[in-house]
């Protein structure tokens, strides 16, 4: 069950998404490792020379930092009460946070629960909206409509923003 009261500290009310796991970055290193034995040992069914293989190399070397990066990104969303404030901030492999956004509670036009369709069935998340059009995530852990629609109603109740659910 999701916990709908996140504690609130110094007067922040502060979501963050769940650590990376491990299996994801192992999972990333053996698919390269992988890709990269195909094209060490020209097992691709074409003939290709040495330079040709040193650029695949390459490539997969970069795709696979490119997929380590994305799996390892944490997301921080963080209602200042005090402050009234709303900051969005991304740590990638465990350093400090980066501000992605920055504004004003009232810059929030509307909090919600919002419905995910994908190969599992449905799932549910939170989002807020602000006034120059953006929807940013509140990262949660997967839950229920009903877990989800509990956590976005303590972030209206904590911060007065407006709610606006788009789904029933």
């Amino acid at each position: 069950m999701i916990e709908p009261h996140p504690a609130v500290t110094d007067g922040k009310l502060t979501y963050v998404s769940p650590k990376p796991g491990l299996g994801a970055a192992i999972g990333g290193i053996v698919i390269a490792f992988g890709f990269l034995l195909v094209f060490a040992n020209g097992v691709t069914g074409t003939v290709t020379t040495p330079g040709a293989t040193a650029g695949g190399v390459v490539v997969l070397a970069i795709l696979t930092l490119i997929f380590l990066f994305t799996v390892m990104r944490r997301w921080t969303v963080e209602f200042d009460l005090t402050g009234q404030k709303l900051t969005i901030s991304q740590s990638l492999l465990g350093r400090p946070n980066t501000i992605v956004f920055a504004c004003p509670l009232d810059e929030c036009t509307r909090v919600g629960t919002m419905e995910y369709r994908n190969e599992n069935g449905v799932s549910y998340g939170a989002y807020v909206e602000l006034k120059q059009g953006g929807k940013y995530s509140i990262p949660l852990p997967s839950g229920t409509f009903r877990d989800v629609s509990l956590a976005v109603s303590h972030l209206v109740h904590a911060t007065g923003i407006p709610r606006f659910d788009t789904v029933a």
